[in-house]
């Protein structure tokens, strides 16, 4: 799309409406899907009788069907399909949510959550940047921070809300009351929010636009540096998501102090998005991954460093929540620079698919590395995963330049 093109729609349409828009959706589809178990797992397990880890495998479900979709999604909204995509992802999550309220035992349990990966890959995250990136032109970097601000609060409206709820009316009710919320309220509105058609990039468009990202003979390569770089980086993110308190406590924060410092993770994270949206599209994006994967091996080499009385969790907490932050950026960004806006869906889809298997095994992998192998290994982990980032980002950060 032209910046020409962009600029009209602005014109009629204001971006801060759209980014807006599909900020509250994305609060709601999170808090709707990934971050419901958090709050309901104890009563679902009570109720139907699943232990809370089988309860809170339904994520993990749903990342995996995710991942199968993404990559064909991907390719539709290059074809200019977000608006049928998104409204169609609010219907399936109305649907999940009530298969969910309805469950009776394991099978239609995970079933609910088969549906839910369903919607999570037509509504969450990849679909909405995409429609960014296609409508907001060379304003394109600055409104998908501003969209990651939505996503990165998400957490913090939805449980208080969900925990309101499940207490009120109890779990199957609130399942039902976001089944509504989805159907009748965030189906139409998606529906009329991405309401002007995203046309397609034709080839018969300006140069200029074609020849956007890495030439054609470098974007294999780059793909193949990328894939390994934003899975092991959003690997140790998400896996960590679930374990952080256990951490801070292997070393050694007392329960109150731990709790305290892991409350200050999604602080960090939107702080360190704040700071990419004040500096705008003075630095590359591949930049914001050099920086943050250094700070993410960082904060994992001050653990492993000999300290009388052991490593602070207090500096170790500060310099992974920005790192976190950024990087969760940077996941976003750089897709968009390698590969340009023209095959931003294709691309983003692509990388999706392999996120989401890595996300979707990440806290397993860490559950067990804590119970059986001990602290020490995961952490040496997660050094090692951010070292090889750092050294795919700075590659990467050449090649754009060259």
């Amino acid at each position: 799309m032209s910046l020409a093109r962009t600029t009209n729609i602005a014109a009629r349409f204001p971006l801060a409406w759209l980014i807006g828009g599909l900020g509250a959706g994305q609060i709601i589809g999170w808090g709707s899907g990934f971050y419901l178990p958090t709050i309901l797992s104890r009563d679902i397990s009570a109720d139907i009788g699943l232990s809370e880890e089988v309860v809170f495998a339904g994520t993990t479900v749903m990342l995996l069907v995710s991942a199968m979709l993404s990559p064909w999604l991907g390719r539709s909204l290059d074809r200019g399909a977000a608006r049928l995509i998104m409204t169609s992802g609010c219907v399936f999550a109305a649907l999940a949510l009530c298969l969910l309220g309805l469950s009776f035992d394991l099978k239609t349990y995970l079933f609910a959550w088969i549906v839910m990966g369903v919607s999570s890959s037509m509504l969450l995250a990849n679909s909405a940047f995409v429609a960014v990136a296609q409508l907001a032109g060379a304003g394109a970097r600055r409104a998908m921070t501003v969209l990651m601000l939505f996503t990165g609060v998400a957490s913090s409206i939805a449980w208080p809300v969900l925990s309101l709820l499940d207490t009120s009316y109890g779990w199957r009710a609130t399942c039902f009351m976001l089944a509504a919320l989805q159907f009748f309220i965030c189906a139409p509105f998606h529906w009329w929010l991405l309401r002007r058609r995203i046309e397609p990039v034709a080839a018969s468009m300006p140069s200029r636009l074609l020849q956007e990202g890495l030439p054609p003979e470098r974007r294999r390569m780059a793909m193949r540096i990328l894939v390994p770089c934003m899975c092991l980086s959003g690997f140790i993110s998400w896996g960590l998501s679930v374990h952080i308190v256990d951490l801070l406590r292997h070393l050694g924060a007392e329960s109150a102090e731990a709790i305290w410092l892991a409350s200050l993770l999604g602080i960090l994270q939107v702080s360190a998005r704040l700071i990419d949206l004040a500096m705008g599209a003075r630095h590359s994006p591949l930049l914001t991954g050099i920086v943050a994967s250094t700070l993410l091996s960082l904060s994992f080499a001050i653990t492993l460093i000999p300290w009388s009385g052991g490593p602070p969790p207090l500096i170790f907490m500060m310099v992974y929540g920005v790192a976190s932050g950024s990087m969760s950026l940077a996941r976003v960004m750089i897709p968009l620079s390698l590969f340009g806006s023209r095959s931003y869906g294709r691309t983003s889809g692509l990388l999706a698919a392999f996120q989401n298997v890595a996300y979707a095994l990440a806290p397993l992998v860490y559950a067990a590395l804590f119970a059986r192998a001990g602290t020490a290994a995961a952490l040496w982990l997660s050094f090692g995963a951010g070292f090889v980032t750092l050294i795919g980002m700075i590659v990467l950060f050449k090649m754009r330049r060259g």
